[in-house]
């Protein structure tokens, strides 16, 4: 992002004439994230103008007449703005109905403005546009309303990596990288294609459309196929641990409604293959393959100011399973998925609680709804899946810092250290769940939001001394 800036930056300074003037505001160490110093940032701007008020003085005006442009100034604030019509462009190869169905704002009624600027950034969010702005003209009479949104530069598809390295410190150690991809917008009005590709111990292949129900609908299909493997240390309720290799494909088709870009209700029905083998063979152990078809349903609501290092706001994401013989399955069963997130300011830093639950019921068949334990801030210590069970609930407490004001490299990212402390377990059958039963965590942490996304650079310990060193890259909340 600064080598974009910096590259414009130089380009309109190669436009200057020798009866233009450049302002070159001190700003030191402020950087271009940092609002809570905005009022350094004038003041310097102040300071930048002062230093050429001889050559700014031929553009200015008189006193009488720069008091009539701010007595124009008070009523027009002080009127009430009626827009006689609501304009809406976009340079984006995309239907501009998808952008006016997300403002509010109506011909003959009042303009509220911080609705606007609500509408504003909902569209803003959408990830297309490098800017969103709007203006009130006089035209033919009327107050317009002009509201336009020019597409990224730098877009509008995206390749993102991600990276997951462990430690433990005794030998063993896990390695996955992936790689995303999402189109955007793939028709005119306004789906999206997401891809991922991940390789390691953790292989899968995923793609996913998601396409509205027409332009600016908020309305929307959902069509979904990813195939994977993994492997997993499988706690039986009678203590003992063994290690399963799972191979798994999946298609499902959703509808749903989105809900200004906070919150999502989705239902369709699913397929699920699988097969779940012990990695060593033993006659003793079970070779699980299994069909589930039937239906699911889903609810979130997400709040946060950031998806990397939140400080304020929620996040619930609700989920029900439902397998059915009926409908072609192996064997009829329900699994409901909970997962809360809540971030709050709290002096120089930040608290987050955050909890997942996944609750299994109605079957008898061992190892249908596996999972995983262990892994960064997933009971820190233990290496990923070390735990797996088809019920588990676990909790974090993480406290957040920033560390750096002033950028410690050429680039401004923000670095925070970070603590946590967890507990968790998992269980086969719902009825072994026990409080006593649960894991001890913790870890300690650097992250930084980086151009390449979240880095994060952990050392976690467990009960019984467990260890690991963690490299991550990608999103952990």
């Amino acid at each position: 992002v600064n080598a974009i800036i910096d590259r414009n930056e130089k380009a309109q300074l190669a436009l200057l004439g020798e009866r233009d003037i450049a302002l070159k505001p001190g700003l030191g160490s402020l950087t271009s994230g940092e609002f809570a110093r905005a009022r350094e940032a004038v003041q310097a701007g102040y300071q930048a103008a002062a230093a050429v008020r001889e050559q700014l003085a031929p553009l200015g005006v008189d006193a009488e007449a720069y008091a009539e442009y701010q007595a124009d100034r008070r009523r027009l604030l002080q009127r009430t703005l009626v827009p006689g019509r609501v304009r809406v462009t976009t340079d984006a190869d995309l239907d501009a109905r998808i952008l006016r169905a997300r403002i509010r704002a109506r011909p003959g009624r009042p303009l509220e403005t911080g609705a606007l600027h609500r509408d504003l950034e909902g569209i803003y969010g959408l990830d297309y546009f490098e800017r969103v702005d709007y203006r009130l003209l006089e035209e033919d009479g009327q107050l317009l309303l002009d509201v336009s949104a020019r597409q990224k530069a730098w877009g509008p598809n995206y390749l993102r990596f991600g990276v997951a390295l462990q430690d433990d410190l005794q030998g063993g150690n896990s390695f996955d990288l992936s790689a995303r991809l999402t189109r955007v917008p793939v028709n005119r009005t306004g789906a999206e294609w997401r891809n991922v590709v991940r390789v390691g111990q953790r292989p899968l292949a995923s793609s996913e459309l998601f396409q509205p129900l027409g332009p600016g609908s908020p309305n929307f299909a959902a069509a979904l196929v990813e195939a994977g493997a993994d492997a997993r240390e499988v706690l039986l309720d009678d203590g003992s641990r063994t290690e399963y290799r799972i191979n798994a494909t999946r298609v499902s088709l959703d509808l749903g409604r989105q809900f200004d870009n906070v919150a999502e209700v989705r239902a369709g029905l699913f397929a699920r293959r699988s097969r779940i083998a012990p990695r060593l063979d033993d006659p003793e152990l079970d070779v699980v393959d299994r069909l589930s078809v039937g239906w699911r349903a889903s609810l979130g609501f997400d709040t946060l100011n950031s998806p990397y290092f939140p400080s304020r706001g929620h996040l619930f994401e609700l989920g029900i399973t439902a397998s059915r013989a009926s409908f072609g399955a192996d064997e009829s069963f329900n699994v409901l998925d909970l997962k809360l997130v809540t971030a709050h300011r709290w002096g120089p830093g930040t608290f987050i609680v955050r909890s997942e639950f996944s609750d299994l019921r109605n079957t008898e068949t061992p190892l249908i709804n596996l999972r995983p334990l262990g892994g960064f801030l997933n009971l820190s210590g233990l290496a990923p899946g070390e735990l797996s069970g088809q019920n588990i609930g676990i909790g974090n407490l993480i406290w957040l810092r920033r560390l750096n004001r002033a950028p410690l490299l050429p680039v401004d990212n923000p670095v925070y250290l970070g603590v946590s402390l967890e507990t968790g377990h998992a269980w086969q059958q719902a009825e072994s769940v026990r409080l006593g039963d649960f894991t001890q965590a913790a870890s300690v942490f650097l992250g930084a939001d980086t151009v390449l996304g979240p880095a994060y650079v952990a050392f976690g310990v467990a009960e019984s001394d467990q260890r690991s060193l963690y490299l991550y890259l990608g999103k952990v909340f």
